[in-house]
């Protein structure tokens, strides 16, 4: 699937809340036999706070409630240690399983600082533990558009939302509240190879204030065997086809409420 070239800006009313990287490797049965306390030694410095946990369904994104069916990520729902490093301030995470890394944010500024919060774990899991490449890699964005905090309380979703996406929203003369439920899931390939993309997109509320809000969850992911010196290179890509994504589904309206 094809999608438009938009210009790179950086957003000034950032609708990201959550993005999260996750590169699954065939299971290291060390990372479960102890602690992985060299791991911890060498980013301690940047992630200083500490938890192990087992894991199980992954958790749906910050402040937004009816969101997404447990899969994303291709997580599974079993059992597992997983270990949790994450910043003083707690915005920034690293998760090391026996079979995955993970970073995750809840402040994203921009995909290279993302990128370079990303290097130093990965490095440090290739030097330690040896992966011999990974089985599947996946990007994943989760955008919330709040009316509120853009100044857009009186705009329809027909105006901020693209038809090929809003669906039934596009209707200028539907009610909003007339619609108690419209989350929709689409699977796309995009570009020519094995790169697909789950698109999560509708209407959810907002946990704190209730408040109505268009969901855009952009899931990347590819199952294909990835050599590790070829990581960011696969990263890269999914994020460019991302903005492209999320900008095809958004009006100009929306843009330029966003800012660039």
């Amino acid at each position: 699937m094809p999608l438009p070239e938009f210009p790179q800006t950086i957003y000034q009313n950032n609708p990201l809340d959550h993005v999260i990287c996750q590169l699954r490797f065939p299971p290291i049965l060390k990372i479960d036999a102890q602690a992985p306390f060299e791991f911890q030694d060498v980013i301690r410095r940047d992630y200083p706070l500490y938890n192990m946990s087992k894991e199980g369904q992954p958790d749906l994104p910050f402040g937004v409630s009816g969101q997404l069916p447990s899969g994303a990520m291709g997580m599974p729902a079993a059992d597992k240690m997983n270990y949790q490093f994450y910043t003083e301030d707690e915005t920034w995470s690293v998760n090391l399983a026996s079979n995955y890394i993970a970073l995750s944010t809840r402040a994203y500024p921009h995909w290279q600082v993302f990128r370079d919060h990303l290097d130093l774990p990965l490095r440090v899991l290739t030097e330690i533990y040896h992966p011999a490449f990974f089985s599947r890699a996946g990007l994943r964005y989760v955008n919330v558009i709040r009316r509120s905090k853009l100044g857009l309380q009186n705009q329809p979703w027909a105006g901020l939302i693209q038809p090929h996406i809003a669906g039934i929203l596009a209707n200028d003369g539907l009610a909003v509240e007339a619609v108690q439920k419209n989350l929709a899931t689409e699977e796309l390939r995009i570009g020519s190879g094995q790169t697909l993309v789950r698109l999560v997109h509708g209407l959810a509320s907002d946990n704190h204030s209730g408040e109505q809000v268009y969901l855009i969850d952009l899931d990347f992911f590819s199952d294909d065997r990835l050599e590790i010196a070829s990581t960011f290179t696969r990263l890269d890509e999914f994020n460019h086809q991302a903005w492209k994504l999320f900008n095809w589904c958004i009006t100009a309206r929306l843009r330029e409420a966003l800012g660039g």
